[in-house]
């Protein structure tokens, strides 16, 4: 009896070595981390959260978590921990005069696997948006239109744009806008425009308003310094008007500045 009991535990000890020498036990060399230090721009005052970028890595198994462990500026970025996701964190922050460049410093980790990258964001100087509206502040432009002259035919009309040309009829009355109306009309010709009393570089803190509403009676706009605005065509050109005709003539002059670069003749 105890030589049987002997020799099986004999048995279930050889199998229990053979078992446990395998060469599965082998231990493993672990994840990997591969990073590449992340660089970006971005333009000065941009939002809280805005995206910068996503940092550049991979692991050859498992998962990365990334720790943003040092930054120039405390609290200007952040990382998120699990997709590397850079953002802004504190928009004042992103100064191109006063911090043209914000570094830092993120670790990757994966278990026991470790990696660290530097971070360099360059921040640039926000570029002003252009302005819509067109002014015209180049040479200046004398246009007369004589008395008694037929209003329809071009060389007595002043073609700004082709959706404002301004002429006066012979029946004398205020001007008019003959691309758009048939004659003139005592509210609101030219129709296009509107006026305002003043410098063209003040156009922006200006009250503009129909012709008539804006000079009072034309007869008295002579001396007068205004400023048109072509509606449609969103320009800003300054006017002066030099004559105004009683007696239904239908005669005025102005002098009005013109684009930038052209020639003013007439």
């Amino acid at each position: 009896m105890k030589a049987s009991l002997l020799l099986l535990l004999m048995t279930i000890s050889l199998m229990t070595f053979s078992c446990g020498s395998s060469d599965d036990d082998t231990p493993s060399s672990g994840p990997v981390i591969t990073a590449q230090d992340f660089t970006a721009t971005i333009e000065e005052m941009p939002m809280n959260g805005q995206k910068i970028g996503d940092i550049d890595a991979s692991t050859s198994s498992g998962l990365i978590t990334y720790l943003l462990i040092d930054q120039s500026l405390d609290t200007a970025m952040e990382v998120n921990a699990s997709t590397g996701e850079v953002t802004v964190f504190d928009s004042t922050l992103f100064d191109a005069q006063a911090n043209p460049k914000i570094t830092g410093q993120v670790a990757l980790l994966n278990g026991l696997a470790r990696e660290t990258i530097s971070v360099e964001v360059t921040v640039t100087e926000k570029e002003e948006d252009e302005p819509t509206a067109k002014v015209w502040d180049g040479a200046e432009l004398t246009f007369e239109k004589a008395e008694v002259a037929d209003e329809n035919l071009p060389a007595n009309q002043d073609s700004l744009t082709a959706n404002v040309i301004i002429t006066r009829g012979v029946g004398g009355g205020q001007i008019y806008n003959i691309a758009q109306e048939a004659s003139a009309n005592k509210v609101d010709s030219p129709v296009g425009t509107t006026w305002a009393i003043g410098e063209l570089a003040d156009y922006e803190t200006l009250s503009f308003g129909k012709f008539r509403a804006t000079v009072g009676d034309p007869k008295n706009v002579v001396g007068k310094k205004l400023v048109l605005h072509l509606i449609e065509d969103d320009i800003y050109l300054q006017v002066t008007f030099t004559k105004w005709s009683q007696g239904r003539s239908g005669g005025f002059a102005y002098t009005r500045s013109t684009p930038a670069q052209q020639v003013a003749a007439y």
